[in-house]
C-alpha cells in the first residue's frame, strides 16, 4: 500500500500481492485442467467439503457450540453456496469453454465490476487513485492475454 508518496511502496504489501498473483494463477492453470475432466464440477463439492471440514473446527473453537445453533448453521451454508459453490462450479463451466489467457483477462476485471457493484449496491465510491490502480489491473492483465 501506498504511504505518503508513491515510491514508498510496502515490501511485504507487494510480496502479498505478488503471492496472490502466483495463487491464481495456479488456479488457472490447474482449473483449467479439472474442468476438462469429466465430473470436474464434482471436484468443486470436495473442495467444499474439505474447507468446511477444516474451518467448521477453527470457527467452533472461537465461536463456542452457538455456531452449531441451526441459525448460524442456515446462513453459513446461504453464504458457502453463494459465495464460493455457485461461483467455483460456475468458474469451472467457464473454464471448461474458455483458455486460459480469456480467463484470466475476464476474471481480472473483478476488481471493477465488485466497485460498480459497491457503488450502485452500497453507496460506495472510490477516489481516481483507486479507480487507476483497478484500470491498471485489467489493462495489465488485457495486455497479458494478447500477447
Amino acid at each position: 500500500p501506498l504511504r505518503n508518496a508513491p515510491d514508498q511502496l510496502d515490501p511485504g504489501g507487494g510480496a502479498y500481492a505478488l503471492g496472490a498473483a502466483a495463487c491464481w494463477g495456479t488456479y488457472i492453470v490447474f482449473g483449467k485442467r479439472v474442468s476438462a475432466q469429466q465430473g470436474g464440477a464434482g471436484v468443486v463439492a470436495w473442495g467444499m467439503l474439505a474447507a468446511a471440514l477444516l474451518i467448521v473446527p477453527i470457527g467452533i473453537s472461537y465461536a463456542g457450540a452457538s455456531l452449531l445453533t441451526p441459525s448460524f448453521m442456515l446462513t453459513g451454508l446461504a453464504i458457502a453456496v453463494l459465495s464460493s459453490a455457485v461461483p467455483y462450479s460456475l468458474e469451472m463451466l467457464a473454464l471448461r469453454g474458455l483458455s486460459q489467457r480469456a480467463f484470466g483477462m475476464l476474471s481480472s476485471t473483478a476488481p471493477a465490476v465488485g466497485a460498480i457493484a459497491g457503488m450502485l449496491v452500497l453507496g460506495e465510491h472510490l477516489n481516481l487513485t483507486q479507480w487507476l490502480a483497478i484500470a491498471s489491473m485489467v489493462l495489465a492483465s488485457a495486455l497479458t492475454a494478447l500477447r
